[in-house]
C-alpha cells in the first residue's frame, strides 16, 4: 500500500523518483513496501533470505530495521533514530543500513551502533534494567510511519 493512492513500481528508479519528489520510505508500508524491497534485492542479485556475504547481511539487517517496533515496544521513553546511512544503504535505497541511535527521551542516555538489535540490547543492559521509570507500551500500540513523523523528540 502506498499512501495518497500512488502506486510504487518494482523498478529501483521508481523508488529513486519518489525520493527525489520528497516521497521516502514513510510513504511505503505493508505488503507493497515489502514487495518493492524483494523486487529490488532480486533485481540487484542479493539474497537476504539466506545471506552469504557481508553485503547481503547488511541489506537483510537494514530491511529488518525499517520497522523498529520491536525495540520501541520495550518502553515509551525509548527512541530510535537513524544517525547516518552507509554508502551501500544509499546505493540500494535502504536508509536503515547505517548507524542508528537508541536513546531515552526521559534521561537523555543513548547508544549508537549499526545493528539495531545489538544496540538496543546494550542500551537496555546499561540503562533500562534498573530504571524505575521504565514504562512498556500498550500491547495494542503499533509503529507506523505517521507515528514516526509525529513522535516526541
Amino acid at each position: 500500500m502506498v499512501r495518497n493512492t500512488f502506486r510504487l513500481g518494482s523498478e529501483p528508479e521508481d523508488f529513486v523518483g519518489y525520493q527525489r519528489l520528497g516521497w521516502g520510505l514513510h510513504h511505503v508500508a505493508g505488503d507493497q513496501g515489502t514487495g518493492f524491497f524483494s523486487d529490488l534485492r532480486e533485481s540487484m542479485g542479493f539474497d537476504i533470505e539466506n545471506p552469504k556475504n557481508s553485503t547481503e547481511r547488511a541489506i537483510a539487517m537494514g530491511v529488518k530495521d525499517l520497522n523498529p517496533e520491536r525495540i520501541l515496544r520495550y518502553c515509551e521513553f525509548i527512541s530510535v533514530d537513524q544517525v547516518s546511512t552507509s554508502d551501500l544503504g544509499q546505493m540500494v535505497g535502504i536508509p536503515t543500513i547505517g548507524v542508528k541511535k537508541v536513546s531515552c527521551r526521559k534521561f537523555g542516555h543513548s547508544v549508537q551502533g549499526i545493528d539495531l538489535d545489538l544496540t538496543s540490547d546494550l542500551f537496555r543492559q546499561q540503562r533500562c534494567e534498573t530504571c524505575p521509570e521504565r514504562k512498556s507500551r500498550d500491547l495494542s500500540w503499533k509503529w507506523t510511519f505517521d507515528w514516526e513523523k509525529s513522535k516526541p523528540r
